[in-house]
C-alpha cells in the first residue's frame, strides 16, 4: 500500500468548545467543498500552540488534513477570522 499524503481542505467556522487538555476544538464548521456538509465536529489540533489565545465563540479558518492512509484528521494553520 502506497503511503498517500494527507487531502487538505478548507475550513471556516466558530468555535463551540476548547479542550486544551487533548488539543482538541470543536467547530461548528461551514460546509467544506467536495468532503462535508456543515456540521459541529471536534477536530485535533497536532500543534497545541495553535490554540492559544482562541475561546468559544471565535471565527476561525484552518487547513483540514484528511489521512488518506489512516483516515485521521487534523487541523493546522488555525486564525481567527475578523
Amino acid at each position: 500500500m502506497r503511503n498517500l499524503p494527507p487531502k487538505i481542505y478548507a475550513l471556516t467556522g466558530e468555535i463551540t468548545a476548547v479542550y486544551r487538555e487533548i488539543s482538541t476544538l470543536e467547530v461548528e464548521h461551514d460546509n467544506i467543498a467536495d468532503y462535508m456538509e456543515a456540521m459541529t465536529m471536534k477536530f485535533p489540533v497536532k500543534d497545541p500552540k495553535l490554540m492559544q489565545g482562541l475561546k468559544v465563540g471565535d471565527r476561525i479558518q484552518a487547513k483540514l488534513h484528511v489521512s488518506q492512509n489512516s483516515g485521521d484528521w487534523w487541523l493546522s494553520d488555525i486564525r481567527k477570522r475578523k
